[in-house]
Parts: structure tokens; C-alpha cells; sequence
């Protein structure tokens, strides 16, 4: 009866773990998509939140610190006596970090979302406060359509209808970027209050210290000797790959291997169909011109 508990509550956790990830994968497709019919959408959009995402996220990783070194202070530590003697205030190493962390952070994304500014000559931070000032201004930008549509002219009609078409975005972006802050942060805040408790239970021994959640699963021995011969072997190709990527020379052959695949796409041939194949200088050419020249992002 427990091992049927003990499988249920397994294939429980698979598929919370399948569902969680079909999410995060899926929401940040819609993001990847929107950018490529919205300009000024999608990741773009998500870009006024990457710093309080990056901190929250930072925030997450001290949680999980402070929890691994509380842990490991409450099980170490000898006196001379042989009576072990624990350490929690090592915790504090990663703990005060995490509340300053959290205070800055919280603070920003609160003003990032809710902040009101009343002053007409002075920046709007509220995502929601620029949302709300963008549709006050959509029906005189619709009203200019339609005066545009009467008089005929091409020119002021795309334009009018390109004006209320970017203030729709950008209060979409806006209301967007609300609700995505709004949800890091209900997520850290909730992270941290699973934390609290664990913290507290450790302290209070009402838990015990064990320094892994679940126990281990080991490979079999068979495994892990087939798996030694080769590890020399796939040491020495990685070795390869990144000297190769350090060198540069896999720069070029990636700008080789785009004029054929653009070939194939388009089915020409290379040699008669008026596409020349590139050499490798012109290869390492484009190479170097595209990385020196064009734009390199990190993100």
C-alpha cells in the first residue's frame, strides 16, 4: 500500500513538473511570437522589467542558500566536549543579503506597477498610470482618423490609423508588464514565505536538517563503467568546440554553411544558378565583419 502511495505521489509530482514547464515554455513563445508582429511588443515589451526580474530571481537563489547553509550549520559543528553544537547564525551570511535584496526589489516593482504621479511635468514610472493616460488619449487619436478618412488623402490616413495603432500597443505593453511584475513578485513573496517556514521549523527542530529533499537516485553500476572510457574522449571534443569558438573558425564555417542552406531554401544551385559558393576568406570576411560591425547581444 505504500509503494502504490509512493508512485501515485511520484507521477502527481511528474506531471506538476510536465504542466509547469508547458507553461513557462508557453508563455515565453507568446513572447517570442508577439515580437515578430508587434515591434514594439513582446520581449521588447518585457524589457522595462528585466532588472526587478533578474533581482527577484537573485532573491530566489538566496532563499535556496540560506536554506542549504541553515541546514548544514544545524548539522555540523563539534564542541570539545563531542557534543555537536550548531551554527544557525551562519545563515546570516545569505539572510541579510536576501532582505535587503527584497526590500529594494519589492519596492521598485510596487512603484513599477502602482505608482502614481500627479504632476504634469514629471515622468510617469506606474505601468498602470501610462496605460491609463494612453486610453485617455485613443478617441482624439480615433477622431483624427476618421478626419483624415474624409478628406482622402493616403498619407494622413496611414498615419492617424499608425498613431492609434501604437497606443494601443503601448497600453497593451504597459497593462502587460503590470501583470507580469505583479505575478514575479506574488511568486518571490510566496517563495519566501515557504522559506520563512522551513527556516523556522529547522530552528525549532522540528524538522530534521537533511541537506537533500528527496533521497538519492544512483545510476547502476553498469552504467556508470560503461560511461568512464568515454570520458576522456568527450573531454578532448569539447576542448575542440570551444577552442574552435574561441579561434573564430566556427564563425566562419556557420557563414559557409548559411549561403548553402539559403541555396536550398531557395532552390538554386550553387554553381549555375548564379549563387557563387563563398571561399573561406570570404567566409572569415562575413565572420568578422558580423561580428565586429553588427549588433552583439547577450540577452
Amino acid at each position: 500500500m505504500a509503494t502504490h502511495s509512493t508512485k501515485t505521489a511520484d507521477i502527481q509530482k511528474k506531471w506538476i513538473l510536465i504542466d509547469a514547464s508547458g507553461l513557462v515554455v508557453g508563455l515565453w513563445g507568446y513572447f517570442l511570437i508577439k515580437a515578430v508582429y508587434d515591434p514594439d511588443g513582446g520581449i521588447k515589451a518585457l524589457w522595462p522589467i528585466f532588472g526587478i526580474a533578474n533581482q527577484l530571481l537573485a532573491s530566489i537563489a538566496l532563499c535556496l542558500a540560506t536554506t542549504i547553509i541553515l541546514k548544514m550549520a544545524l548539522r555540523s559543528g563539534t564542541s570539545a566536549s563531542g557534543t555537536t553544537r550548531p551554527r544557525p547564525a551562519l545563515a546570516l551570511i545569505t539572510f541579510i543579503p536576501l532582505l535587503w535584496l527584497l526590500t529594494v526589489t519589492g519596492t521598485a516593482a510596487v512603484q513599477k506597477i502602482w505608482h502614481h504621479e500627479s504632476r504634469p511635468n514629471f515622468a510617469r514610472i506606474g505601468f498602470l498610470q501610462i496605460a491609463e493616460e494612453l486610453d485617455a488619449r485613443r478617441p482624439a487619436l480615433e477622431t483624427a482618423v476618421l478626419a483624415a478618412r474624409t478628406t482622402g488623402e493616403e498619407t494622413a490616413i496611414k498615419s492617424a490609423e499608425r498613431a492609434v495603432g501604437s497606443n494601443r500597443a503601448q497600453s497593451f505593453n504597459n497593462k502587460l508588464d503590470a501583470a507580469v511584475t505583479c505575478f514575479f513578485l506574488s511568486l518571490v513573496v510566496g517563495i519566501f514565505l515557504i522559506s520563512v517556514r522551513e527556516w523556522v521549523l529547522l530552528i525549532a527542530r522540528k524538522k530534521a536538517a537533511e541537506p537533500r529533499e528527496t533521497p538519492p537516485t544512483w545510476l547502476p553500476d553498469y552504467a556508470v563503467a560503461e560511461a568512464k572510457p568515454f570520458k576522456l574522449f568527450s573531454f578532448f571534443a569539447l576542448s575542440l568546440s570551444l577552442l574552435k569558438e574561441l579561434s573564430g573558425e566556427a564563425a566562419v564555417d556557420r557563414a559557409q554553411q548559411h549561403r548553402i542552406v539559403c541555396a536550398e531554401a531557395l532552390e538554386v544551385d550553387l554553381l549555375g544558378g548564379g549563387l557563387k559558393q563563398q571561399t573561406r576568406g570570404e567566409a572569415y570576411a562575413a565572420a568578422a565583419e558580423h561580428r565586429f560591425e553588427g549588433p552583439n547581444r547577450c540577452c
